[in-house]
């Protein structure tokens, strides 16, 4: 209606009642149009608000998903698939490298049972965390945990060592309570 209200046989200076209506019912086309695109585009709007928020949820999950694989689930620190990961962070730096094994871990699950192994082994992953960092400490295996140290003089690995070594877990064995005992080897390059 608009379109043939506007074309060149019809004026504003001729107006009738015909004309009226044509301009009424062009008007309200227009409204209705415009509601209905305005609608379109909130309903637009609400749908990229909601994909935003489940994208950002989605890389939210996916981040403690790529955490959880490199955190050993027991111990809570990173574990070997983490080292290999941040291998190449250490390169080209004056590194304290260091390997912890528990001495006679065995004997602690046979004699005293795995809930207490596991007790052990997250008390000493622990210790590590609080005195090299969470980010350098490593469960290498079993019973074996391995810390990157970057950038630490001997000296101060050295004083967080011994803390560690002080700091020792205890462990109920044969009806007694006994140090859990560590076997340490590290070096330092540069």
């Amino acid at each position: 209606y608009t379109l043939f209200f506007f074309s060149v046989d019809h004026s504003f200076v001729n107006f009738t009642t015909e004309g009226l209506q044509k301009v009424v019912v062009s008007l309200v086309g227009i409204v209705v149009d415009m509601l209905l695109v305005c609608n379109v585009k909130r309903a637009e709007m609400r749908a990229f608000r909601k994909v935003e928020s489940l994208s950002q949820d989605l890389h939210r999950e996916n981040q403690k998903l790529h955490d959880v694989s490199l955190t050993d689930g027991l111990t809570q620190i990173r574990n070997r698939t983490a080292l290999q990961l941040d291998s190449d962070s250490y390169l080209d730096r004056e590194v304290t490298v260091m390997m912890l094994d528990l001495n006679d871990f065995k004997n602690i699950n046979d004699t005293s049972g795995h809930e207490e192994g596991d007790r052990i082994l997250r008390e000493t992953a622990q210790l590590l965390a609080d005195s090299f960092g969470r980010t350098h400490c490593y469960r290498y295996g079993g019973d074996e945990f391995l810390v990157i140290l970057p950038d630490v003089p001997t000296s101060a690995f050295l004083e967080r060592l011994e803390s560690v070594l002080e700091a020792r877990p205890q462990v109920m064995l044969n009806k007694r309570v006994a140090q859990v005992s560590f076997s340490v080897g590290y070096v330092y390059a540069q």
